[in-house]
């Protein structure tokens, strides 16, 4: 009798309530350890994930935010007139723009660093050093500033990307191709086309219209540009260009 008593009282404390072995700690042990170690690593694939789109998200919208500058700045595109040494004294002057099938440059109203003040402005891309290209847009004060189309290149102090990861960029021009003569007016007419170039010292005009095609890795981005050339103080423009040795 007393034999059955005792083994009916054990894994029973003294209050009459059940105890837990050994092996059953261990397991509890081991599976509040497992937990704590995948809730663990949950948290920090979430963290790193959350930081790594909150990267991604601030490096979208800088680049919509320089998207939009830009525009605003070949928005503004100005005839602003320059000449040759050679025409200078007899007064020719023609407006800045060089615009080839892979870069531009012009000068702007709207300055995406300094406002209120012309800027001379080019749209290039560049290589970067994971061996790819990017496509930036520079800028420097136009003031105390002298272009010209042959030999002299303004010093671009500042910089934006506009794309990144460029496979290849393609610009096209919609402005003046030709001026005609017509007879039954007796006068000329101005024929405009889509082109691959267009220099203002050979068309005595700025584009009506900028389209760029940028490729990336896993789409193609076109870029309509309107310009608004219209400029009343074109007059006050009328910069000679300087001799070096001047």
């Amino acid at each position: 009798m007393g034999s059955a008593k005792s083994d009916a009282s054990q894994g029973f404390t003294e209050g009459g309530q059940q105890g837990f072995t050994l092996i059953e700690v261990i397991v509890a042990t081991t599976i509040l350890a497992l937990a704590i170690y995948l809730a663990l690593t949950a948290y920090a694939f979430f963290g790193d994930s959350w930081r790594k789109g909150r990267l991604s998200d601030t490096r979208s919208l800088d680049l919509y935010r320089n998207h939009i500058l830009c525009r605003s700045a070949v928005e503004s595109i100005c005839d602003y007139y320059v000449t040759d040494p050679s025409n200078e004294r007899n007064g020719i002057h023609y407006p800045y723009f060089i615009g080839a099938g892979n870069a531009i440059a012009f000068v702007t109203l709207s300055s995406v660093f300094v406002k209120g003040m012309p800027a001379a402005a080019r749209i290039r891309t560049v290589n970067t050093e994971s061996g790819g290209q990017k496509l930036i847009y520079e800028e420097t004060p136009l003031l105390g500033q002298y272009i010209r189309y042959e030999d002299r290149v303004p010093e671009y102090e500042n910089r934006v990307t506009l794309f990144e990861d460029v496979k290849q960029l393609q610009i096209r021009y919609y402005g003046i191709w030709e001026r005609r003569f017509i007879e039954a007016t007796q006068d000329f007419e101005n024929v405009y086309r889509w082109q691959t170039e267009f220099y203002g010292k050979d068309k005595k005009a700025v584009p009506e219209i900028i389209e760029l095609t940028v490729s990336g890795k896993a789409e193609e981005i076109v870029l309509t540009l309107p310009v608004k050339s219209s400029n009343p103080f074109k007059a006050s423009f009328f910069l000679p260009e300087i001799q070096d040795n001047q």
